[in-house]
């Protein structure tokens, strides 16, 4: 299966670490990576199976949600720093003190 992503294409199957360096898989992708059929694929995702992020009319599998599907031990969660509204308003009122 030739798959082409952004200016690249990958003859053959893909591997996990080639996955690794992308943010999402098309369906079809995932397909090859789970070793199973596209029709699989979709009553997998439908059936919520696999996890899916939609985008407008697009159906794309988070990479990291795939790789802890697979049991991948090296996928570590995504900790985001989290500001409440004061910390937000205060940073605003500083740089709006500051002339910013």
């Amino acid at each position: 299966m030739k798959t082409t992503y952004g200016e690249s294409q990958i003859d053959g199957p893909l591997t996990v670490d080639e996955i690794r360096t992308r943010p999402t898989l098309s369906v079809e992708e995932a397909a090859q990576v789970l070793g199973i059929g596209r029709t699989t694929a979709y009553a997998a995702v439908k059936s919520g199976q696999v996890p899916t992020i939609r985008l407008g009319r697009r159906v794309r599998v988070p990479v990291r949600a795939l790789l802890r599907l697979l049991g991948d031990d090296d996928v570590q969660p995504t900790v985001l720093p989290v500001q409440t509204a004061g910390q937000i308003d205060a940073e605003a009122l500083g740089r709006a003190s500051n002339g910013r």
